[in-house]
């Protein structure tokens, strides 16, 4: 048992598998006695659906512009697929709110740098993936193999 209140996490079997129930309460412990250092997780897909009430409070703003998304292939941040929010969402949508989804970092204050490089059939050039790449670097982003 999760022991979530959103209500789409009983479709969310994987979150059970890894123990995320275990992780949540180790981080409610943890910032009982210390606040938690903040992440930007940079989700380079196909866009987002920045007013999503579960990502609204989980995007990463550019301080230099305030801009919470960029796009290398166009100037349109929709996601037409779904694929980017789906998997910005796991990564970090407001988990417990009674809404939605659970995420594995939500809990955690994680923010979601979006850039936008593929296209609605998941296609990418590796230079728009390459600049994407290079932008999250350069910002801030966590980045790991």
């Amino acid at each position: 048992m999760l022991g979530t209140n959103d209500p789409l996490s009983s479709c969310q079997p994987y979150l059970e598998l890894i123990g995320m129930a275990h992780a949540w309460e180790d981080i409610r412990r943890v910032r009982e006695t210390r606040p938690l250092r903040g992440v930007v997780v940079a989700v380079i897909d196909a866009g987002i659906d920045i007013t999503l009430p579960d990502l609204v409070n989980h995007l990463w703003r550019n301080p230099r512009d305030a801009y919470s998304a960029y796009n290398y292939n166009s100037n349109d941040l929709t996601d037409a697929i779904g694929h980017g929010t789906m998997r910005a969402g796991v990564t970090a949508a407001e988990t417990n709110n009674g809404i939605g989804i659970a995420s594995v970092a939500g809990a955690v204050g994680v923010k979601v740098m979006v850039l936008k490089a593929f296209d609605v059939d998941l296609g990418a050039s590796l230079f728009d993936i390459l600049r994407a790449l290079n932008f999250a670097v350069a910002n801030g982003a966590e980045v790991s193999p």
